[in-house]
C-alpha cells in the first residue's frame, strides 16, 4: 500500500501541549477564552465558538501563545448544536474547553516529514491536527 505524503496548509491547525492517551498523540484539552479576535472575521470579539469546516473553533491561551481548538460538549447549549453565546467574565465559559484532538501523521511542515510531534519552530511540542 502506497502512503500518500499530507502536506500542513498554511493554515491549518496546529497544536501546543501535547499528551498521550492510549498510546495516541493528542493534544490536551484547554479552556476556552471569551472574548477572542479572529482575523477570519469582521466582528470584534466573539462570545461563542465560531463554524469552520462544518466544526466550531475557539482559542485558548497558553502563557503567551493562542491555540486554536475544536470546542468540546461544554460550548453548546442543551440541543447540542447551538453555540453558547457567553458574556464577559460568565463563569459558564469554564466549561467550554477546546477537545483533545489526535495529532495527523505524517505532515510536512517547511520542507520537512514529521512522522511525530516536534519542537521545530517551537520552543514546545507541536503536530499537525489537520493536513491535505
Amino acid at each position: 500500500m502506497k502512503m500518500m505524503m499530507m502536506i500542513v496548509k498554511a493554515i491549518s491547525l496546529y497544536a501546543l501541549y501535547l499528551n498521550t492517551v492510549q498510546g495516541e498523540c493528542v493534544v490536551e484539552s484547554h479552556r476556552c477564552g471569551f472574548p477572542f479576535s479572529s482575523s477570519s472575521s469582521s466582528l470584534a470579539q466573539h462570545y461563542s465558538c465560531q463554524p469552520s469546516n462544518g466544526l466550531h473553533f475557539c482559542f485558548s491561551q497558553l502563557e503567551e501563545r493562542h491555540v486554536y481548538g475544536v470546542c468540546n460538549g461544554g460550548c453548546y447549549e442543551e440541543d447540542g448544536v447551538t453555540p453558547i453565546l457567553f458574556e464577559e467574565e460568565d463563569a459558564m465559559a469554564f466549561f467550554c474547553k477546546t477537545a483533545a484532538s489526535p495529532c495527523q501523521f505524517p505532515f510536512i511542515w517547511n520542507g520537512t516529514t514529521y512522522t511525530s510531534c516536534t519542537r521545530d519552530g517551537s520552543e514546545f511540542l507541536w503536530c499537525a491536527l489537520e493536513v491535505d
